[in-house]
This record gives structure tokens, sequence and C-alpha cells, in this order.
């Protein structure tokens, strides 16, 4: 008796602390996640859309990288998402009409509103750096005397950092990275820093940027023969130094993502009109100048799909180039920056990733989305999970699904993310605008 006396006890205990502390919001109990999004590169967080089924309501919750939700808002804040970079994320809501906030996921609250600004009809992007957060807005102003477009960028407190003003719109405007934003204007470029305050203005520069990496920037400058050739500017010095491509300087080239100090490049020539090999594969440091790549050389073409270039990136020092086989079908292949080969060539329906980010490499075959590792090895296939889609990798993870259906997020060996999940909005802090 006494025994069933202590057992009672101890059931009504629990009870008791269950009634105080309600059920985690990770316990699989019914399915409302309706969509799940990747991780952005520079993103602490990803998004998760999920139903409220008994008020015919959505809602957007954010979850980080160990599966934790921070907080929640109600779909219709999150009308447009702009930018989202480390804790911070740029939206416009669908009311009021023509608003743009950011707000820091991490302590769920709005941290800045355009209409709180004056400077600030529309927010362009956003940067964090250092723990800290830069937005980049927009604003135009017209009277008798003058009329003009301005650009400031503010921090986390709103707080303006720099300001300019143009007479005409800028064709290119964002954040590329360790605190730089770049203003592309009719003819030139202008780099500024929101950090340091330091400003760059170059005439004659492109209207792109790939983005900084350890202080170097990179873009197209007219050279002294008058072609259009790229150039590597040092951001801590203002200098800018021109690439001299291995095989001619009236070829242009297909720039990949800067990354671990390198600038991976495929020369090609402008004037060809059938497909050709490239004339050359490389890639520049700075400092160092081209360390040229012949690994599997004679199999990167300058084809129809040569925007996958531009994704081509260092990761580990390990390069994932896409290549073509004698037999005309698509493979992709891994060296490290001495030309090493660390995989055999991989054939692929279609070029699916464009690096080896996380060490994992996704492919297509025969209608199936496929993973190796870093080593070329087969891990596992997305007809495993029942699905037929992985997208490439990017932050640890990679969105499995269907098009048109629903998705969820697996990590690099194949580890669901989240399951199938009950969220509960109540649960958990709410974002709200005001």
């Amino acid at each position: 008796m006494k025994r069933i006396l202590r057992g009672t006890a101890l059931l009504l205990a629990i009870l008791m602390l269950l009634a105080v502390f309600p059920a985690s919001v990770h316990a699989i109990d019914s399915d409302n996640v309706t969509m799940v999004y990747t991780f952005e590169d520079d993103a602490d967080y990803a998004l998760v859309q999920f139903a409220d089924y008994e008020h015919s309501d959505t809602y957007y919750a954010f979850i980080d990288e160990y599966g934790r939700f921070a907080c929640c808002t109600n779909a219709n804040n999150l009308n447009r998402v702009i930018a989202m970079a480390g804790p911070y994320i740029a939206f416009s809501p669908l009311f009021p009409a023509n608003e743009y906030c950011v707000a820091d996921i991490s302590a769920c609250r709005v941290i800045f509103a355009s209409s709180q600004n004056a400077k600030c009809d529309q927010i362009l992007d956003i940067g964090s750096w250092q723990g800290n957060c830069y937005i980049l807005s927009h604003s135009s102003f017209a009277g008798f005397d003058a009329a003009g477009e301005v650009y400031s960028i503010f921090d986390g407190n709103g707080r303006t950092v720099f300001e300019t003003t143009y007479k005409t719109t800028v064709s290119t405007a964002k954040y590329i990275g360790e605190g730089w934003f770049i203003l592309a204007y009719s003819g030139g470029a202008l780099y500024t820093n929101a950090v340091t305050g330091r400003t760059f203005d170059f005439p004659g520069a492109s209207n792109w940027s790939k983005g900084v990496c350890n202080g170097y920037a990179y873009n197209s400058f007219e050279n002294k023969f008058g072609s259009v050739n790229l150039h590597c500017i040092d951001l801590n010095t203002g200098s800018i130094t021109e690439i001299d491509l291995p095989e001619s300087n009236f070829n242009t080239v297909y720039t990949g993502v800067p990354s671990e100090n390198k600038m991976v490049a495929f020369e090609h020539n402008p004037a060809s009109v059938s497909r050709e090999k490239m004339r050359s594969v490389f890639y520049y440091t700075p400092g160092r100048g081209i360390t040229r790549i012949t690994t599997w050389a004679d199999h990167i073409y300058d084809t129809q799909i040569s925007f996958q270039f531009g994704f081509c990136k260092f990761v580990n020092g390990k390069l994932l180039l896409p290549m073509e086989g004698a037999d005309g079908a698509y493979y992709v292949g891994l060296i490290d920056e001495n030309g090493k080969q660390l995989t055999p060539p991989i054939k692929t329906d279609c070029y699916r990733s464009y690096a080896a980010d996380s060490g994992r490499i996704v492919v297509r075959q025969e209608g199936i989305d496929t993973v190796y590792d870093d080593q070329g090895n087969l891990l596992f296939y997305a007809t495993d999970f029942g699905k037929t889609t992985i997208e490439p990798y990017s932050h640890g993870f990679a969105r499995i699904g269907e098009s048109g259906g629903s998705w969820t997020l697996i990590d690099r060996d194949g580890n669901l993310l989240l399951s199938d999940m009950y969220v509960d909005q109540y649960s958990m802090p709410v974002l709200t605008i005001y």
C-alpha cells in the first residue's frame, strides 16, 4: 500500500510540474509546419512557416541551427523579407503599406522603422559586422531648387553613420561584407565602411562587386587599352591593382565569390559564338597574384549556363569545378588550391552545388538529388527521405522537399533538424511591429 501511495504521489508531482512548465514546442504532436526556409550565408536564423489551424492564420518562426525557436510573428508582418544578416532581419509588413522595419530576432524586438525616420522611404539592405547592425536606406526629395536621391546608412540605434546624395537612382546599392557597402552610380562606384567611416570613390568602376574578403574587393575598370579588365581593390588603402589575365587582357572573365583570400575566375573569349573551352581557369590572391588551375581545365566550357561560374568559391581550401565530359554530360569535381584531385568526376543531370559547402556536394542523378562528401563518397539519396529534391548546403544544412510540397532541413549527415512538429505561437515570444 505504501509503495502504491508513493507512486501516486510521484505521479501527482509530475503532473503538477507539467502544469507549471508547458510541454516543449519540440514535442512531436501534429504537423502544422508548412514551409522551412534555408539559412542564408550570413544569417543566424532560418524561417519556419506554420499554420494556426484553429484561427485560420499563418505565422513565421525563427529557428537556430540547433532547432531552437527564438520567436515568431504573424505572416502579415513579414510580407516581404528584404535581407537577413546575423541575428537581424529587414522586412516590409503587409500593413501599414510602405513601411520598412529591422528587427533583432534574438531580442524579439523591432530596432528600426522607416515611419520613425524622415530620411528612409525604403530599406535596401542590412549588414551585420562585429555584433552590430547597419541599415542601408533610400529616400527621395524634390523641390523648386533641387531634386535627388538620398542614400543613408544607420546603425542599430538609428544613428546616421553615412549619407550621400545623387541626382538619379544608383544602379547598385548593397552590403558587401566586413562593414562595407557599395553604391554604384553611372560611371563609377563608391565604397563606404559603416564601422570606420572610410570611403573610396572609384570613377570608371563597374556597377557590381562580389563581396569583400580579408579587406579586398574586386571590380572591373577600363584599362589603358580601352578594354574593361578585372581589378583588385585594397580597401585598407584605396589602391587598385589590375589583374593581367593569363592568356589575353582582351578576353573577359567570369568571377566567383571571394573566399579564403582567393578569387576564382574563368577567362573566356567574348567574341566566341559557339561552345568553347575556357581560355584559362585561375584564382587570384592579393599580394601573391595568379595561380593557374590546369586540373580538368580542358573540361571546363563557356556555355549558355555560364551563370554557374559566378557561384564558385573555395571552401576549406577546396574548389568544386563544373565540367563537361567527352560524352557531353555534366560533371563536377573537387580539387585543392594546388590542383590536386580530391574526388573523381561525379556525373550530374544538372549543376546543383557550386561549392563543397559544409563538406557536402549535391548532384542530381537520373532525376534524384544525391549527396556526396568531399572525398567523393556517396552518402544518401533524397528518396531515402521520400523526396526527390535536395538543395545545395549552406550553414551546415540543406533544404529537402518537393516543388509545391512541404520542405524541411537536414544536416550534413542527413539528420532532420525538424521532424513532423506542432509549433505553438503562444509558447514563444511574439515579435510585433509596434
